[in-house]
């Protein structure tokens, strides 16, 4: 299978990793931005020998990247009180 087909087979996977932060002020249309970048990066190292479906591959490289994300953008909005900056 092809990089591309890979993706498209898993297209879904960021977005629903995404919406574990739906209770964050955080964007995330964003946050489904950097699950497909991770997903790409996934379907380029997916070896078909490895006998594991690709979105099973592919779920810890989305969710790291989501979650990296999402820590790296409530820290820079974070004002220390525990609220957030819009």
């Amino acid at each position: 299978m092809t990089e591309k087909m890979l993706g498209e087979q898993a297209l879904q996977l960021p977005r629903t990793e995404a919406r574990r932060w739906r209770h964050t002020p955080l964007d995330q249309e964003e946050l489904v931005a950097d699950g497909n970048l991770a997903l790409a990066k996934a379907a380029k190292r997916y070896d078909p020998s490895y006998d594991v479906p690709f979105t099973a591959f592919a779920r810890p490289y989305v969710r790291g990247a989501i979650t990296d994300a999402g820590r790296a953008r409530a820290r820079r909005e974070s004002l220390g009180d525990g609220t957030y900056a819009d």
